[in-house]
């Protein structure tokens, strides 16, 4: 499956698929770039939405908006744009409790002004996608086309579940990539292997 450098190549990609011209920009003056200026972004931005992706994890610090006056919480911090999902809250890498913070719109809210980070997703540009991932992005930009540009909504009903089903594919890959808990001292295992544990063992 072949990777993509911009969005445009995304877009281009899902094209020459259903047999439509391709587009030199998304700020073209055509149907098609109409419709994948007003849709791309927010179909990227669900996917990465939709799990925790571990190329897609990122630590970031929070900006400071300013005091505010909502029953409990006095500060505000506002996140970086390419944030998707936040996953927690820390203070100096110590991670804070759900009930030390409230997120509302698109702030974060707190009784006391700290140096707050926030480990989330975010949405990496397309060089960074798998591959997989890619894919099942421009088959659901190929759904999209074949009901705003050819009417064919039953054609497009159908891929959209394929791309559903190579997103799926993508989180089940995505899962196996999260690194094992490392064990400093495992006694069974030291057993096993007739290392000084299992010497202490056998000793009884």
């Amino acid at each position: 499956m072949p990777t993509y450098a911009a969005p445009i190549e995304v877009v281009q990609a899902a094209l020459h698929r259903i047999g439509e011209d391709e587009i030199t920009g998304l700020d073209e003056d055509s149907s098609a770039a109409r419709v994948a200026a007003s849709n791309y972004e927010g179909i990227v931005r669900a996917v990465f939405a939709r799990h925790a992706w571990t190329f897609a994890k990122r630590t970031l610090n929070l900006t400071y908006q300013g005091e505010v006056d909502l029953g409990q919480w006095r500060h505000a911090y506002v996140w970086p744009a390419e944030v998707v999902n936040i996953r927690f809250v820390s203070v100096c890498g110590r991670r804070l409790r759900s009930g030390d913070y409230s997120i509302e719109g698109d702030r974060i809210l707190t009784r006391h002004k700290e140096d707050l980070q926030v480990v989330a997703t975010v949405r990496p540009i397309e060089g960074a996608w798998p591959a997989d991932l890619a894919e099942a992005v421009v088959v659901r930009l190929q759904a999209l086309f074949l009901e705003a540009l050819c009417d064919k909504p039953q054609d497009a009903r159908l891929l959209k579940r394929d791309a559903d089903q190579l997103l799926r594919e993508a989180i089940v890959r995505d899962g196996r990539q999260e690194p094992g808990q490392q064990i400093d001292f495992a006694p069974l295992a030291e057993v096993w292997r007739g290392g000084p544990a299992s010497r202490k063992a056998l000793r009884g």
